[in-house]
């Protein structure tokens, strides 16, 4: 693995699900001196009654359309970059442990995710040159209640009310 420092931190670092957030990474000893490329892996925390951790693979319906966390490029002269991540407020995913190879049911949050960036030289092939690893977990509540004074929809079988002009 090569010699950068880099942090990665989630803003808000308690997201609502239904709602982006953002990664961040940042380079701890100044600029990049080279072109550098992020990728980020990510999964779900499960913990035990006992407090034992396991990581779990996120399937293909728990991230809003477009709202999985994408590559972020670092280019010579900058510091960091960032890139935006939505969970969907209708989040559904495999139980975890799966052990009997269960469909993917609905999530109840709080829901804890790690997510892992992996910097690598641009320039080199990226399986091959590491150079530098960071994880940050992200706790995700549910989905924000509707705000008071919203619009709910009319009762069944009951006219819109009106205000006298």
């Amino acid at each position: 693995m090569g010699n950068l420092r880099v942090t990665l931190t989630a803003v808000p670092p308690r997201p609502r699900a239904g709602e982006v957030f953002h990664l961040s990474v940042w380079l701890l000893d100044g600029p990049a001196t080279e072109d550098l490329a992020v990728t980020f892996e990510k999964h779900r925390i499960y913990i035990d009654a006992g407090g034992k951790r396991e990581l779990c693979p996120i399937g293909p319906d728990y991230f809003a359309d477009g709202g999985t966390p994408g590559p972020i490029d670092i280019y010579k002269g900058r510091a960091g970059g960032i890139t935006a991540v939505q969970v969907s407020a209708d989040a559904r995913n495999p139980p975890c442990p799966n052990p009997h190879d269960e469909d993917a049911g609905p999530i109840l949050f709080p829901d804890q995710l790690i997510f892992t960036a992996f910097v690598r030289r641009k320039a080199k092939p990226p399986q091959n040159d590491l150079r530098a690893r960071e994880h940050a977990g992200v706790t995700v509540d549910a989905a924000a209640p509707p705000a008071a004074g919203a619009k709910r929809s009319a009762r069944r079988g009951s006219a819109p009310r009106h205000r006298p002009a």
